[in-house]
């Protein structure tokens, strides 16, 4: 007989208060939330701040990312108030339209920022950047020494670190 491991759930509307937000969240498939996630939402609701550790698909991203979007929405934070970091362009791509899709349920705009986006986009970036900026090591480094970038980082209320363990064993997590 196999044993399958149950992790307890709780209905996102006991989590989330906002009803748009709630209605768009279960559209996306997002109508419950694990014990971590929970836990991650209270603690970053409560300024704390959090490192999340699970397995792979436990949902660690949504830990991170709803409270943090909530907060950003429900306390009108200007751009940029959160930075998304990992450790790969390819990764930027995949997580970029996981986060557009919920960002629109909290009204926060997602955009990517790294060494292959298109001047005309980096232009555009600068010129109004998002409330949510998915970026690189790389790419931040060059970011923190532009004036425009600094005066937006004021606002900056949330990091959040993607496979933090790839960023911190590599020669990356020198520099």
């Amino acid at each position: 007989m196999e044993c399958k491991e149950v992790i307890p759930v709780i209905s996102i509307d006991k989590v989330i208060r906002s009803i748009d937000s709630i209605e768009c969240l279960k559209s996306l498939g997002y109508s419950k939330l694990s014990i971590i996630q929970v836990k991650a939402y209270n603690n970053i609701k409560a300024g704390r701040s959090v490192i999340i550790i699970a397995p792979t698909g436990t949902g660690k991203t949504e830990a991170a990312i709803f409270p943090v979007m909530d907060i950003i929405r429900n306390k009108n934070i200007k751009p940029i108030a959160a930075l998304y970091i990992t450790p790969l362009r390819a990764l930027n791509r995949d997580i970029e339209e996981r986060l557009k899709k919920i960002g629109t349920c909290f009204g926060i705009d997602v955009v990517v920022r790294h060494g292959d986006t298109p001047w005309s986009r980096r232009r555009k970036i600068k010129k109004s950047p998002p409330r949510v900026l998915i970026t690189t090591p790389e790419t931040l480094q060059y970011l923190i020494v532009d004036q425009t970038y600094m005066d937006y980082f004021k606002n900056l209320r949330f990091v959040i670190i993607d496979e933090y363990r790839e960023i911190v064993t590599s020669k990356r997590g020198i520099e």
